[in-house]
């Protein structure tokens, strides 16, 4: 079992990034991201995500750093 992966999480809309944050995952491989869906600013709750994205998750691979010259 691999320990400490870090994953990238990208959120895109219409081919834009919208979001673009990591998660590291727990000992048993699995990861939790939570992020706001709501705004509220003086009284008013806007959707901030309310439309359709594509997201992609990435496992971070890091090479041997000791035998590279």
């Amino acid at each position: 079992m691999l320990k400490d992966i870090t994953v990238i999480i990208q959120i895109f809309r219409n081919n834009e990034v919208v979001h673009f944050p990591q998660a590291n995952t727990m000992s048993d491989n699995d990861f939790e991201y939570k992020f706001r869906i709501l705004n509220i600013n003086n009284g008013v709750a806007t959707k901030i995500f309310a439309r359709s994205y594509t997201v992609k998750i990435c496992k971070v691979a890091y090479l041997n750093q000791y035998g590279v010259i």
